[in-house]
């Protein structure tokens, strides 16, 4: 790593609200659309839903639950799931998963592509 990458790592794990190894850009992303959720009702409807989702941790976070939904792609649940946390978590929540080294989006990567296109189609079309 070089040292220029290594003191934005580091500088960002001084910031608040950055967590230790993350980038700035991911820490900003991350703090922007992590922090546009809607009431926890609404979110714990979406999850009742889709209790299969991770159900070996029924205590698990919003997180984890959007990115397992991604990696099991289904177009009824991500939208249910844009609806209660915005398309842009969404796709936050995507990019993380296709930057990370020790998660394989390969198989999943065409479908959740073309669910979150018609989601963000839906949304455009919606606002005019």
């Amino acid at each position: 790593m070089g040292g220029r990458t290594r003191a934005l790592i580091t500088d960002c794990a001084r910031m608040p609200g950055c967590r230790a190894g993350e980038t700035f850009s991911l820490c900003l992303l991350r703090q922007r659309f992590i922090g546009n959720e809607m009431s926890a009702s609404t979110c714990a409807s979406v999850w009742e839903k889709y209790p299969g989702l991770v159900w070996s941790n029924r205590q698990a976070d919003d997180t984890v639950r959007i990115r397992a939904a991604l990696l099991k792609p289904s177009f009824p649940m991500l939208l249910d799931i844009a609806l209660a946390f915005g398309p842009e978590r969404l796709a936050f929540e995507w990019t993380v998963l296709r930057n990370d080294l020790y998660t394989d989006t390969r198989r999943a990567a065409p479908t959740v592509e073309r669910i979150l296109r018609n989601i963000r189609r839906g949304y455009e079309q919606a606002r005019s």
